[in-house]
């Protein structure tokens, strides 16, 4: 994230600034001097934005704190833009999801549980994708569903009812997730992974009851949220 007031210039990763404060010296409310560098700062701030480091994660609870900043920060724009198509301020591309959704999984799912499961579910999926080897930065998201699907069948549906053009309006968060869940090294990831890894050890039976568990049980959505909120 680049943080700036015109005249500060800062980089920010994951909460944490990135390099140092670029500013920018004159006068932007009257435009009678024109802006200019203070220092090499502004110079540097923008090249970690530019051309970032590769993201690596040092431990498994970094990595959770991670995806389940982004994973609440898409639940909470999937619940504003639901805000806006019910006051008739956007398109219904959410709505028509969420109908979708409750057709596949819930039919009783009310629609304020939708933000939750779908922001739940995708980076699950998304997770689960990248544990099996499957390139989500190459691939689009419809076509992480249907080789997902092919071990998985019950996630990788959940998934490309959740991926279709509606995903567009959330590039800005979908793709950060991508970034940070392509950089999870399974290799270095201490067996199992909340149980994760001991669902895929066992097939896909288990692997798509787990998800179905998480979403009754609610401990991963309490966590996440807890997690994210830190």
């Amino acid at each position: 994230m680049l943080y700036t007031d015109g005249y500060q210039w800062a980089v920010y990763r994951f909460g944490v600034q990135v390099g140092p404060t670029g500013i920018l010296a004159g006068d932007l409310g009257s435009g009678s001097r024109q802006l200019v560098v203070a220092d090499t700062g502004f110079e540097r701030a923008l090249t970690h934005f530019f051309l970032p480091a590769p993201i690596i994660h040092d431990s498994i609870n970094e990595l959770v704190k991670r995806i389940a900043g982004i994973c609440a920060l898409l639940r909470d724009e999937v619940t504003e833009r639901l805000t806006r198509e019910e006051h008739g301020e956007a398109d219904a591309a959410f709505s028509i999801l969420a109908d979708n959704w409750k057709d596949l999984l819930f039919p009783d799912a009310r629609p304020e549980e939708f933000a939750d499961q779908y922001s739940q579910t995708l980076t699950f999926a998304m997770l689960l994708a990248r544990l099996e080897h499957i390139d989500l930065g190459r691939l689009t998201l419809p076509e992480v569903a249907i080789r997902l699907g092919k071990r998985h069948s019950l996630i990788g549906k959940a998934l490309a009812v959740l991926t279709d053009d509606a995903l567009d309006d959330l590039r800005g968060i979908i793709d950060p997730l991508i970034d940070v869940l392509s950089a999870v090294d399974r290799r270095r990831l201490p067996p199992p992974v909340r149980g994760l890894s001991g669902c895929l050890r066992r097939g896909t039976a288990t692997a798509d009851g787990y998800l179905l568990h998480r979403w009754r049980s609610r401990p991963l959505h309490g966590r996440l949220h807890r997690r994210g909120a830190a």
